[in-house]
């Protein structure tokens, strides 16, 4: 990945500034919101610039009438996490060694994993935030870093409603924290960025902030593998997105495959 952090879809045509998840977006956000994606990039560690800024830069209310709320999704992520510990410890993967395959087919050099990297996984988690949100905590407490890559843009009214989604990221960042020798790290994907037909019953005006991820939305491979991961393992509703199939293709090309059940 060249140049700074990746960048992330415009934002509302009169600002139309590249914004980042990184610390620089943090004076333009609410208080509240500026602490909370203070204690989630901490928290991320290496991964730190993948949280996404998006749904931090504008406070909007947070009120209990209007929303419906979506119970946690526990036993699916809990059962997903069982299965990725297991599948790595059967199979006693060693970290990948040797140079990267390059977009040319090539050689990368300086690119190995280190010998000393514990192997790890890398969990991505594509369901509706506000299931996977409260789960945050627990993972990290069985030793998982969480990286909640949501953009997200708040408005109100919008297609993709953003109360309880700007209420989870508040309250979740305070149960995470720095993971020491982590197990591995699970990102946290927006399920609901695309939408569904209840679009088309809002009113004239509604904001429409449905999305789709660009591929460098997410950590490189030369991240992943710096930090140890050997595998991955997607978790969703409806298999691999589309607008995921691109990032998936770019870590099965250079070897890190999903694991099988």
């Amino acid at each position: 990945m060249n140049g700074g952090p990746p960048r992330g879809p415009e934002p509302p045509s009169r600002t139309r500034k590249r914004l980042y998840g990184d610390v620089r977006s943090i004076h333009t956000a609410p208080p509240l919101q500026a602490q909370a994606l203070r204690r989630w990039q901490r928290a991320a560690g290496p991964y730190w610039m993948y949280v996404c800024a998006a749904p931090f830069l504008r406070a909007i209310p947070v009120g209990h009438r209007h929303h419906r709320r979506t119970p946690p999704a526990w036993d699916i992520v809990d059962a997903a996490v069982r299965l990725a510990d297991s599948s790595l410890s059967r199979s006693r993967l060693e970290p990948p060694r040797g140079p990267l395959p390059n977009a040319g087919g090539g050689e990368e050099r300086g690119t190995t994993c280190p010998a000393t990297v514990a192997s790890r996984l890398a969990i991505f988690v594509d369901l509706a935030p506000t299931a996977t949100l409260p789960l945050a905590g627990e993972l990290n407490r069985r030793g998982y870093i969480v990286v909640p890559i949501i953009q997200r843009w708040m408005a109100a009214p919008a297609v993709l409603p953003c109360e309880e989604l700007a209420r989870q990221l508040l309250v979740s960042s305070a149960d995470v924290q720095p993971v020491p020798g982590p197990r591995g790290v699970v990102f946290l994907l927006d399920g609901d960025r695309v939408g569904t037909d209840a679009a088309a019953a809002l009113p004239p005006g509604a904001f429409d902030n449905r999305y789709e991820y660009p591929v460098d939305r997410f950590p490189p491979v030369e991240l992943l593998r710096a930090q140890g991961v050997v595998a991955v393992h997607w978790l969703s509703s409806i298999g691999i997105a589309p607008d995921l199939e691109p990032y998936a293709a770019r870590l099965h090309s250079a070897g890190l495959l999903p694991l099988a059940a």
